[in-house]
């Protein structure tokens, strides 16, 4: 066993076994090999998160909670499965699990997280056909209402959804950034098939009046790099 002031490694012919500590979370990791009867499984709770037979990229990702586009891997950092439990000493409103977890992986498996930007392609959605738009949606009720979202075997059905709730999906359909810079407070139900861009646009425009338009914006992403 070998230790230092916030870090015991116990390791066997079986499996290595890191225990991190901080003054908010205790953190235990087994690496294990990969194996195909493993079943993976994630945790999230006020006072703790747990990880089974995950990569370390696969972590990051869930721990960083944004869209997987988002988060661009210059490399990849560690690729053995994961067993991975984090716990909070007490319940602070301050601690930040995702973070406290986060910020211990950064230090032990020696890599960085940062925030960048680049100027990248992608569609602005606009409303090219009034009529269509306003007799096709309804007005936002005051009244309690669910927003549905789902997709099944290359479908996509929505319901009462707003012009920005149907850009982000979007851009998961069409692989590139698609945004609403408008403003409606029309809800709007529509379903269409996500394997063609092509089509996805006709079925919009037929059913909603919505067209597409070229655009540069700029786009937030988090870049994990190796550091030594």
């Amino acid at each position: 066993m070998m230790m230092n002031s916030d870090e015991y490694r116990f390791k066997n012919d079986a499996v290595d076994t890191i225990y991190l500590s901080t003054e908010n979370v205790s953190i235990q990791i087994e690496e294990s090999d990969f194996s195909f009867f493993s079943s993976k499984h994630a945790q999230f709770s006020d006072d703790s998160l747990s990880f089974k037979d995950y990569g370390l990229n696969e972590i990051i990702l869930m721990l960083l909670d944004v869209r997987e586009e988002l988060v661009k891997f210059e490399e990849v950092p560690y690729s053995q499965n994961l067993i991975l439990d984090c716990k909070a000493k007490a319940l602070k409103d301050s601690v930040n699990l995702n973070k406290e977890l986060l910020d211990q992986l950064q230090a032990h498996y020696h890599f960085r997280i940062s925030q960048q930007t680049s100027l990248e392609k992608g569609l602005e959605i606009f409303i090219a056909d009034t009529a269509i738009f306003t007799q096709n949606t309804k007005l936002k009720s005051t009244e309690t209402y669910n927003t549905h979202i789902s997709s099944s075997f290359g479908s996509m059905e929505m319901t009462n959804v707003s012009l920005r709730d149907l850009s982000e999906t979007l851009s998961r359909n069409m692989n590139q950034p698609v945004s609403f810079l408008g403003s409606s407070k029309r809800r709007i139900d529509i379903s269409y098939d996500t394997g063609n861009a092509e089509e996805i646009k006709k079925v919009l425009f037929d059913k909603l009046g919505l067209k597409f338009k070229d655009i540069k914006q700029e786009q937030s992403y988090y870049l994990v790099e190796g550091v030594e």
